[in-house]
């Protein structure tokens, strides 16, 4: 092998600070649907023997909003996990990822890359129940990350104030190339997958 691998193979735990679910997701309830789990991986193409999958981590989901009076200023992110599986267990192939995604009612738009987290894995547990589990085989681990910032307007009295157009849920179409495999075979996809924001805390 032309490098060493630097990485060992597990489950990856997903703290409670992270719960959340597959195709829906609303984090005020933190509700995740294990019959979902077999709507996660219908996503491979038929042209090669050798397929990649993708999945969704469970329990990964994360989308909130803070806001500082002082600064006024509210800071919006968004984290979302998949798992990348080829059918042959080769995890040091190389693959390229993104995602179309949408914020509340706009339009699909093209995203960055799915950023690699440098963790091999076999799947993913919920730390706070390690009994449920999705097992995988060898696989790759990525996430896609979006963030905004937003000034704060100020009340008649100079009291910053929370502003109008703040996001409400935001969702994700990801896809993966196997470019070891070949461009045109081994595309992997999901289907649109949506995450709801917390309400807004003022800090």
């Amino acid at each position: 092998m032309a490098f060493s691998l630097l990485f060992t193979l597990g489950l990856v735990f997903a703290g409670p600070a992270h719960a959340g679910g597959v195709l829906t997701h609303n984090n005020n309830t933190n509700n995740y649907n294990n019959n979902n789990k077999s709507n996660n991986n219908n996503n491979t193409d038929n042209n090669n023997n050798n397929k990649l999958s993708l999945h969704w981590a469970p329990f990964t989901f994360n989308a909130g909003t803070v806001c500082s009076v002082d600064a006024g200023i509210c800071h919006s992110w968004l984290h979302m996990v998949l798992m990348a599986t080829p059918s042959d267990g080769n995890v040091v192939q190389s693959l390229v990822g993104g995602g179309r995604f949408k914020i509340d009612e706009t339009a699909l738009q093209d995203g960055r890359s799915l950023t690699f987290e440098r963790h091999l894995v076999i799947g993913a547990c919920s730390r706070t129940n390690r009994s449920d589990c999705l097992y995988l085989g060898p696989s790759q681990k990525y996430d896609f990350g979006w963030e905004s910032q937003t000034q704060m307007p100020l009340t008649d009295d100079g009291v910053p104030s929370l502003p109008d157009g703040l996001p409400k849920s935001f969702c994700l179409e990801p896809w993966m190339v196997a470019g070891a495999l070949g461009v045109r075979g081994s595309v992997a996809t999901l289907p649109l997958t949506c995450v709801d924001f917390r309400a807004p805390e003022l800090v």
